[in-house]
C-alpha cells in the first residue's frame, strides 16, 4: 500500500496537468511503467550502460502492442539529425550513426488515448516530450519523427556500437521483465 502511494505521488509530480485529465486506465499504464523500470534498474543496473535501445525498441513494441502510438527517441544534440531527417539515407543498421543519429542514449516517446505525450527510458517518466533520461537529454522534435520500434531493433543487433558495461547475455531476462509487466498490466484492465 505504501508502495501505492509512493508511485501515485511520484507520478503526480512528473506529469500533474496532464494526469488530471487521464483516464484510470492511463494512470495504471504510467504506474505500471515506473514499477518497470524500477525492477529492471535493480536485477539489471547497467542497462543504461549499452541496453538502453534494447529497453527502448521492446517497451515501444508492447506500447504498440496495447494501441498506445510509440516510438524509440534519440537525443538531439547540435549537430546531430532526428530519425525522420536521416531514414532516406539508411540501408544498414551502420547507416543510422554514419549519418548523423545520435545513439548515446535512446528511450520512448509514447502518445496516450487523451493524446498526452510522454518520454520514457527506465530511469525517468516525464510529462516532458522534449527530455528523457534523468539527465534532460534534449530530443527537440515533433513526436513521429522517432524510430520505429523495428528500425531501433535492427539498430540494436548491429554489433560494436554499444557500451560493453552491459552485458548482452541479460537480454532475455531483460524483456521477460517487461513482457510480464505489460501482460499483467493486459490481465488488470480485463
Amino acid at each position: 500500500m505504501i508502495y501505492e502511494f509512493l508511485y501515485d505521488f511520484y507520478i503526480l509530480s512528473q506529469t500533474d496537468r496532464q494526469l488530471k485529465n487521464s483516464s484510470n486506465k492511463t494512470k495504471e499504464l504510467l504506474r505500471m511503467l515506473i514499477k518497470l523500470g524500477d525492477e529492471v534498474n535493480q536485477q539489471h543496473p547497467t542497462i543504461n550502460s549499452g541496453g538502453c535501445c534494447f529497453f527502448a525498441f521492446n517497451v515501444a513494441k508492447e506500447l504498440e502492442s496495447i494501441g498506445i502510438e510509440a516510438e524509440v527517441i534519440t537525443p538531439i544534440l547540435k549537430n546531430s539529425k532526428s530519425p525522420k531527417q536521416v531514414r532516406k539515407k539508411i540501408n544498414t543498421p551502420f547507416d543510422w550513426v554514419a549519418n548523423g543519429l545520435c545513439i548515446n542514449h535512446l528511450g520512448v516517446r509514447f502518445r496516450t488515448k487523451e493524446g498526452h505525450i510522454y518520454s520514457y527510458d527506465s530511469c525517468r517518466l516525464s510529462a516532458n516530450s522534449k527530455v528523457f533520461s534523468d539527465n534532460n537529454i534534449p530530443v527537440n522534435v515533433p513526436f513521429g519523427d522517432g524510430m520505429t520500434p523495428k528500425e531501433a531493433e535492427e539498430l540494436y543487433y548491429t554489433d560494436d556500437i554499444w557500451n560493453p558495461k552491459f552485458n548482452v547475455e541479460e537480454c532475455p531476462y531483460v524483456e521477460s521483465i517487461i513482457k510480464r509487466h505489460f501482460q499483467e498490466f493486459k490481465i488488470n484492465e480485463l
